[in-house]
C-alpha cells in the first residue's frame, strides 16, 4: 500500500467535562453501569487469564505495505502536556499490522456433525505510534474479535488465518502472552470488567508487586506512572482508591479502565466500545481521555459503532461489514458523501443525523455471505453481475482504500 499522510480532524467541540456535576448526570444517562453481558469478574481477565487458551491457527504471506504518517499534537484538554513514558515504535514500521485476518468457529450440530461459521473473512488494518484508528462496524459484525485476536484470548474453538504483526514482527501464540497486559493493552467493553467486591486501587495493583503506599508516593522509583499521577490526570480523586466499583458512577468506572492501560507503558492500547450508554458530553470526554493517550506517542485502536463519535476523535476510520474491511478512509472524508467510496459507507453517511437521518433496512446487516462477491451486493442498488464473481481487491480509494468495483 502507498505512503500516505493523515492529518488529526478538529477536535475543537470536545470540551472538558465539570467532573464536579458527573455523578447526577451520569445516574440519569448512563445504562451499562453493571447490566452489559460478556461480563469478567477482573480486569486482569482481560489481560491474563485468556492467555492459557489454545487456538488453531494459520499463518499467510500476502506480501503488505506500510502506513506512513506524520502527527502534530494539538491540545485537547486541561489534561494536555503530560507525558507517561509511551514507547515509541521504530520509524517506518507500522506498530500493528492486521493483514487478511479471518476466524471461523467449529460447533457441533444435530449430535457429531461439525460446522464451520465464518465470523470474519478479510479483516485488514494498520495503526501507527501517535495516532487513533477506529474500527466501525454494526452490533454484532465480529469487531471485538479483532481485540481478541490481537491479544491471543480467542475461544478454543476458534481458527484464525491470516497475520498480525507487532512492530513488524509477526506475532505467535507465545509473543501475545508476553505482550498482553504489558505493551498491548485493553480497555474492556463492560464496566462489569472490574471485580464487585474488591476495592478499585487493589484492582490496579492486582500482579503487581507494588504496595498502596508506594504507588500513591511522589517520589516512586518502581517504573510504574503512580496511581495518584493516573487518578488525577483523569479527574478522579484520590480516595477512589478506597470504593469499590459499585461505589463509582458510570463516567467515574470507565475512568478507572483507563487508568488500567496506562499504569504500564504501554505501545497499543485497544478500546472495545468505550461509550455505550453515556451521555454525549461525558462521551465525548471519555474519547479526549484516548487522544490524549495517542498524543503521548501510544498507537490506539478504538472499536465502536458510534461513527458520529469516531469522526470527532479518530485520525482514520476503518468501516467493517459482514466480516471484512470494505473501507479506510481519513476522518475528514466523513464530511462529505462524495468523499467516500463504498455503497455502505455512503449510507451509514446519510444516517447521521445531521446528514438527513435517511434509514437504510440493511446497514446493520452484519453476518458474512457465502457467496464470493461483495458481502453489500444483494442489498446494493449498484450491484450487478460483476460484484458476485470473485472476491473484491481492497484498493487505493482518495486517501485510503475501497472494496468496490463501482468506485
Amino acid at each position: 500500500m502507498p505512503n500516505k499522510q493523515s492529518k488529526k480532524p478538529d477536535t475543537s467541540n470536545i470540551k472538558p467535562l465539570d467532573y464536579s456535576t458527573e455523578k447526577n448526570s451520569i445516574h440519569s444517562h448512563s445504562h451499562d453501569n453493571h447490566n452489559e453481558e460478556g461480563s469478567q469478574s477482573l480486569i486482569s481477565k482481560a489481560h491474563h487469564q485468556h492467555g492459557n487458551e489454545t487456538h488453531n491457527h494459520e499463518h499467510g504471506s500476502t506480501p503488505h505495505h506500510h502506513h506512513e504518517y506524520t502527527k502534530n499534537s494539538p491540545e485537547l484538554s486541561n489534561h494536555a502536556g503530560h507525558n507517561h513514558g509511551f514507547i515509541h515504535n521504530e520509524a517506518g514500521t507500522a506498530l500493528l499490522d492486521v493483514r487478511h485476518l479471518s476466524i471461523s468457529f467449529t460447533q457441533y450440530d444435530r449430535g457429531f456433525h461439525q460446522k464451520n461459521i465464518s465470523a470474519i473473512k478479510d479483516l485488514n488494518v494498520t495503526v501507527n505510534s501517535g495516532e487513533i484508528v477506529s474500527i466501525v462496524g454494526a452490533s454484532g459484525s465480529g469487531k471485538s474479535l479483532l481485540a481478541h485476536a490481537i491479544l491471543g484470548i480467542l475461544p478454543y474453538n476458534a481458527a484464525q488465518r491470516g497475520d498480525i504483526c507487532f512492530n513488524g514482527k509477526i506475532l505467535s501464540e507465545k509473543d501475545k502472552e508476553s505482550l498482553r497486559g504489558k505493551e498491548i493493552l485493553l480497555v474492556p467493553q463492560s464496566v462489569s470488567y472490574l471485580d464487585p467486591l474488591m476495592k478499585t486501587g487493589k484492582q490496579l495493583l492486582l500482579g503487581k508487586k507494588v504496595s498502596k503506599k508506594e504507588c500513591l508516593s511522589k517520589n516512586s522509583t518502581n517504573g510504574l506512572t503512580t496511581i495518584k499521577e493516573v487518578f488525577q490526570r483523569y479527574g478522579l480523586a484520590e480516595d477512589t482508591i478506597n470504593k469499590y466499583p459499585f461505589e463509582l458512577s458510570g463516567g467515574m468506572a470507565r475512568r478507572v479502565l483507563i487508568s488500567s492501560a496506562v499504569m504500564e507503558k504501554p505501545k497499543l492500547v485497544i478500546a472495545d466500545e468505550p461509550t455505550p450508554g453515556l451521555h454525549i458530553s461525558v462521551a465525548r470526554r471519555v474519547l479526549s481521555h484516548f487522544r490524549e493517550i495517542a498524543d503521548d506517542g501510544a498507537g490506539v485502536l478504538l472499536i465502536t459503532h458510534d461513527l458520529e463519535l469516531a469522526i470527532e476523535c479518530a485520525d482514520r476510520i476503518v468501516v467493517f461489514y459482514a466480516g471484512s474491511t470494505i473501507e479506510e478512509a481519513p476522518a475528514k472524508a466523513f464530511l462529505k458523501e462524495e468523499t467516500l467510496g463504498h455503497p455502505y459507507t455512503k449510507a451509514l453517511f446519510r444516517a447521521m443525523p445531521q446528514n438527513g437521518f435517511e434509514s437504510d433496512n440493511y446497514i446493520n446487516t452484519a453476518v458474512p455471505d457465502s457467496h464470493s462477491g461483495c458481502s453489500y451486493a444483494k442489498y446494493c442498488k449498484l450491484c450487478d453481475a460483476k460484484c458476485l464473481e470473485a472476491a473484491i481487491d481492497y484498493t487505493p480509494f482518495n486517501e485510503g482504500y475501497v472494496r468496490c468495483v463501482k468506485t
